[in-house]
């Protein structure tokens, strides 16, 4: 049986399957034991919805993503990024009582962490790890096409880029499978048709 509940929280309708228990914990709603997030909008997961369909959307932590997202490494211009003690590579966002911290090791081949902290407390984490499959292409050239499609990063897909993007023999994709609270995906760049780079992350909110 579908339901909707009117958060007293949010004010947010949430639809959802089958009867049960509401338990309210921290500013947090649990239903079915899935985490909502206040000011969140929920979509059931309904007959054929489209299968890289957001199943719940918190729309202040996704606004936030995106604007950290454009205004950090997809913009990074040569130096403009802080490298640590620990050569790690670093670049900090923040807006109001969020702040986002992009953490990495690595060039070619690569390994990393987006860390979203609410008031200095961790709230949401994703880690990636990519590299450039064929050598002979440069670098530059690679990251160069990454950083354009990564500045269109959409509300659907608040993690690494759009679905699909080209640009003359480039071509960029992502594919994820979950929500914003728990998911994994990949992205791949092309050249020419020729796989050139490959990217795995996945990650969720942190309770």
């Amino acid at each position: 049986m579908t339901k909707n509940y009117l958060s007293p929280i949010s004010g947010f309708f949430i639809r959802y399957h089958h009867s049960s228990n509401l338990i309210r914990n921290k500013g947090y709603l649990y239903v079915m034991g899935t985490l909502f997030y206040d000011n969140m909008i929920c979509i059931a997961p309904y007959g054929n919805q489209p299968k890289h369909h957001l199943i719940t959307m918190t729309k202040k932590l996704i606004n936030f993503l995106i604007n950290a997202k454009k205004s950090t490494y997809a913009s990074a211009q040569g130096d403009s990024k802080k490298v640590l003690a620990d050569s790690s590579k670093e670049f900090i966002y923040s807006e109001g009582d969020l702040t986002y911290r992009d953490r990495y090791f690595g060039s070619d081949s690569f390994a990393g962490e987006e860390v979203v902290f609410s008031n200095n407390e961790a709230i949401w984490v994703m880690n990636y790890q990519g590299s450039i499959l064929d050598k002979t292409i440069s670098e530059k050239e690679v990251y160069g096409f990454l950083k354009k499609a990564l500045l269109n990063v959409t509300e659907e897909m608040p993690f690494r880029g759009p679905s699909e993007f080209t640009q003359n023999d480039y071509s960029y994709k992502c594919e994820f499978e979950g929500y914003l609270e728990l998911f994994r995906g990949t992205e791949t760049i092309l050249y020419k048709s020729m796989k050139i780079y490959e990217l795995s992350f996945h990650g969720g909110i942190i309770v």
